[in-house]
């Protein structure tokens, strides 16, 4: 619990919604640079929901993974 907190207080997110950013712009990159299929790329992250995946892709880079294609 300390760390959470003092990573919230030096970074001003917590440390879920930082994972978070960091899975996305991974995906965002790969979907960029490969050919990987979207689902592909979700489970690659770490997202075994493909739905869950593509919500939280659009949520964080602000459109949807097909269209970042």
């Amino acid at each position: 619990d300390y760390m959470v907190r003092l990573f919230k207080r030096e970074t001003g997110t917590t440390l879920k919604e930082f994972i978070t950013m960091q899975k996305m712009k991974m995906a965002q990159k790969l979907l960029q640079t490969t050919k990987l299929s979207v689902s592909v790329i979700a489970a690659r992250l770490g997202y075994k929901n493909f739905s869950h995946f593509s919500t939280s892709y659009k949520k964080v880079i602000g459109n949807s993974p097909h269209e970042e294609r």
